[in-house]
């Protein structure tokens, strides 16, 4: 697990590199949200420590695949939703390029995550832009959440779960929910 996970760290610093080589930022404009980078060893370091086992695991808001990557590390199934065509498109590129047996377990797909059921997973992952009482978000969770709900962020939290335990990991905050 260690060497795909370097491979999949050194994979997206050299794409950060590039990207900042070619006046891209690190952070976008969706359209329906806002998507900056996640920090791939905190989140692996998380996903270690809470003994992270799937057989269906969902990114909502997947962006450029990197949590969908890990993901693949612990997960049996990974489903990556990511609405902007771009780092759609850029997530699928990565997944041809980079040489990791587990990236076969991952579907990237191109919608509003808004439009997915979430039920059947048995771990969705988030870093919210927005309170989770815009754009029913809350009331999608309390009716299809069927497994546990991993938030990443310090800002934006669901309301009318239960939450399980919270970690901060290198600075960054991670919070678990089940439905209450």
């Amino acid at each position: 697990m260690e060497e795909h996970y370097k491979k999949i760290h050194l994979y997206y610093n050299e794409f950060e590199k590039h990207l900042l080589k070619n006046g891209l930022l690190l952070s976008k404009d969706t359209g329906v949200g806002y998507w900056g980078v996640t920090h791939i060893p905190a989140a692996f370091q998380l996903f270690k420590k809470i003994d992270l086992q799937a057989k269906k695991f969902l990114d909502l808001g997947s962006g450029d695949g990197r949590i969908a990557f890990l993901a693949s590390l612990f997960a049996e199934k990974v489903d990556a939703i990511e609405f902007d065509q771009w780092l759609h498109e850029s997530a699928v590129h990565i997944q041809s390029e980079l040489d990791i047996p587990h990236s076969s377990r991952i579907q990237f797909i191109n919608a509003d995550f808004k439009q997915h059921s979430i039920s059947g997973y048995d771990v969705v992952y988030m870093s919210p832009d927005k309170p989770f009482y815009r754009d029913g978000l809350n009331q999608k969770l309390q009716k299809e959440l069927t497994g546990k709900l991993i938030v990443h962020g310090w800002e934006f939290f669901p309301e009318g779960l239960k939450f399980e335990c919270e970690e901060v990991v290198d600075g960054e905050k991670f919070r678990v929910y089940v439905r209450g």
